[in-house]
């Protein structure tokens, strides 16, 4: 037998509407939806849900919020992510994710937009238990959230009582409001949550408030590679008054711009001591209010442990601004205008390493009551009406502020006991 001789036992058929289906655009269009279907299905199968299914539309027109919650509350019952393909879903009330182990996942920032037009005051995403209980374990990925629509205030996404939230690649846009009060992080407690590459254009950005559920307010926060666009009469990150606070990080790149200040936190009501707040590689811009500063500090109680590194800004505004705060390093930081004020500290603070700033020639110094340790401290020139410590520094590196002895025997005279410090002229030593 000679195969290509072979007869054909199934030839294709003939029929002239089959052929005529097969080459319109019927067919194609029937063939894609298939195609879609079973991708849908079997990302379905793997907890990854389709918003579209619940019939949001994304065009930017017709209302979404109903389907995105009728979503959103069937991910939260069987603890899936839902996506959003590229598109423009308005919504005009707050979005409720109510339930530990949800994810929102958009195709990418820019392309997945919720765009929020709310009437009166409200959240575009809470992220909150409804009975005062923690919500575990909440993600916001690869999304826009776009709330120029109206001029209300608002707020891009809010936690309550959270733990293990996070939020990656993620754009906040617009959300601004006649009174200057729109945020766009509202974080309310509690613990845990991870911020990466986010983009932020707000009155206020970033806002720590007090927990409703407990004292546990703000713990264990990272903030890495954000940028955020402030309202030039608020801070870029607010912390509120009254709120506990314990090991705060802000670092990778850091670009905050245009308001008053970089970070604002003016506690007067917390009777418990913050500690461990890292504040790396900031660059604070574009702010020209001469009443505001890069770094503003005044705790209740107070702060042990400040790390400041890498810090750069203060062109038309002030420096940094410490009350009540211990056990400080601040390392290669700058504040460049001549005419304003560099650092300001007072007798309530202490235990201050100062590590190789920059503080313009002209600009003023107010340190009072202790004496920091001061290493490669540089000033565009000397100016001896500028002083950290009891003495003004007269060279590029020297010992300021430690007390002075003739000898040994005269420092355990005056009752240094064995390891202390003190110094004979610019010579530094150690009791013997």
């Amino acid at each position: 037998m000679t195969i290509s001789n072979a007869p054909i036992q199934h030839p294709i058929p003939t029929d002239e509407k089959m052929l005529s289906f097969l080459s319109s655009r019927a067919w194609v269009q029937w063939f894609a939806e298939v195609q879609k279907s079973i991708r849908d299905l079997q990302t379905h199968t793997a907890g990854i849900y389709n918003v579209k299914h619940w019939g949001a539309i994304g065009d930017g027109v017709i209302d979404d919020t109903a389907a995105i919650q009728a979503a959103i509350a069937f991910c939260i019952a069987v603890k899936g992510a839902l996506t959003f393909p590229e598109g423009i879903y308005k919504t005009t009330t707050n979005l409720a994710i109510t339930g530990d182990d949800v994810r929102l996942l958009g195709s990418q920032r820019g392309a997945s937009v919720i765009s929020f037009a709310p009437a009166s005051e409200s959240a575009c995403i809470t992220i909150s238990k409804s009975a005062a209980e923690v919500i575990y374990r909440v993600g916001i990925e690869n999304l826009t959230l776009d709330g120029s629509a109206t001029s209300v205030k608002k707020h891009a996404i809010r936690v309550i009582d959270g733990s293990d939230i996070c939020l990656r690649n993620v754009h906040i846009n617009g959300w601004l409001s006649t009174g200057n009060d729109s945020t766009g992080l509202q974080l309310r407690g509690r613990q845990i949550m991870d911020f990466d590459n986010i983009t932020i254009d707000a009155d206020i950005p970033v806002s720590m408030e007090d927990n409703p559920n407990s004292t546990n307010d703000a713990d264990h926060y990272h903030f890495a590679n954000m940028y955020l666009v402030a309202n030039a009469l608020q801070p870029c990150v607010k912390v509120a008054s009254g709120i506990n606070v314990s090991n705060i990080t802000f670092d990778g790149y850091q670009s905050w711009v245009r308001g008053k200040y970089g970070l604002y936190w003016s506690d007067t009501a917390t009777s418990t001591a913050a500690m461990n707040v890292v504040l790396k590689n900031i660059r604070h811009e574009q702010a020209d209010d001469a009443n505001g500063w890069i770094v503003y500090i005044a705790h209740n109680t107070q702060l042990y442990g400040l790390v400041l590194e890498n810090v750069f800004g203060g062109l038309t505004t002030n420096g940094y601004y410490f009350r009540k705060v211990s056990n400080a390093t601040l390392k290669e930081i700058v504040h460049l205008p001549a005419s304003l004020v560099c650092i300001d500290c007072d007798s309530s603070c202490r235990h201050f390493t100062i590590i190789n700033p920059w503080f313009d020639a002209g600009s003023t110094a107010n340190v009072t009551g202790f004496n920091p340790v001061c290493l490669n401290f540089y000033r565009g020139t000397w100016n001896p009406a500028i002083s950290l410590g009891s003495v003004a520094p007269t060279s590029p590196m020297q010992i300021v502020g430690l007390a002075e002895y003739a000898d040994n025997a005269a420092a355990v005279a005056a009752g240094l006991t064995v390891g202390a410090f003190y110094r004979t002229g610019d010579a530094l030593k150690v009791v013997n």
